[in-house]
């Protein structure tokens, strides 16, 4: 389960960021800004310019009375702001011809533009990637410490008197099996039994979901409601307390 969460976390994202809506505030949405336009992708700059003064008077609300005229404007403007600057323009012949790419994309635009979106959605996406960041982090720490301990002769030595005392070493497992692979699963054996069985120390622990940051950052107000104030000490226990210290050091 544990070793699924990061993909399940980054499908919640992809989710997350599809219902709220933040792909269609990019560039012309689910429209193609050069269909809108009527232009080709070879079109030039000058060619842009000059279809979208044509376009405006057609379009603008104040000439064109049409219940639609608002939004057809709207993605002209849209598809005019995308065009005519040349970073952004790569940046959208780019997520035409890679369509999939969805997270790319997502930094590639509000890297180049201020996000017309509501901040919740991006906070949560945040929160998630780092929290599968912080997971694979402390999974790969763990594997390391795993790993390490597996070649520690003392653990290592441990581990085999425990497996050989459970039966998992016998020889029947291994028949049929090269060197290599009877060392292989020798090693996997051995592994089992330091994650179970055995102690580390170095503080080293398995990942469980309820360490990852998203749990952790929701019992956060629980966990500090516990604390206990200490109560300020008044002057006058400060100066009783003071003289004790004082008597104290006279008698000795």
């Amino acid at each position: 389960m544990m070793s699924r969460l990061p993909l399940l976390l980054l499908a919640v994202a992809l989710y997350t960021v599809v219902e709220a809506g933040i792909f269609d505030s990019m560039y012309c949405g689910r429209h193609n800004c050069y269909e809108i336009m009527g232009l080709e992708r070879t079109a030039t700059k000058k060619e842009i310019n000059k279809q979208y003064r044509k376009l405006a008077k057609e379009l603008h609300p104040d000439h064109n009375k049409a219940d639609d005229a608002h939004e057809k404007f709207e993605l002209l403007v849209s598809a005019y702001e995308t065009l005519r600057n040349e970073v952004s323009r790569n940046d959208y012949d780019y997520l035409l011809d890679n369509p999939d790419v969805y997270y790319e994309h997502f930094y590639r635009f509000f890297s180049h533009s201020t996000p017309k979106v509501d901040v919740g959605p991006v906070i949560s996406i945040s929160l998630i990637v780092l929290t599968v960041l912080h997971y694979l982090h402390r999974h790969s720490s763990y594997n390391r410490a795993i790993n390490y301990a597996l070649h520690v002769p003392n653990l290592r030595n441990q581990a085999k008197q425990l497996a050989a005392s459970e039966g998992l070493l016998d020889k029947k497992f291994f028949k049929g099996m090269t060197k290599d692979e009877a060392k292989v699963k020798e090693n996997k054996i051995l592994r089992d039994i330091i994650e179970e069985k055995l102690d580390i120390k170095g503080g080293y622990q398995k990942p469980e979901w309820t360490d990852i940051l998203l749990v952790q950052l929701l019992v956060l107000p629980f966990q500090l409601r516990k604390i206990k104030l200490v109560p300020h000490k008044t002057d006058l226990q400060i100066q009783n307390y003071g003289s004790c210290v004082r008597l104290g050091g006279e008698r000795l």
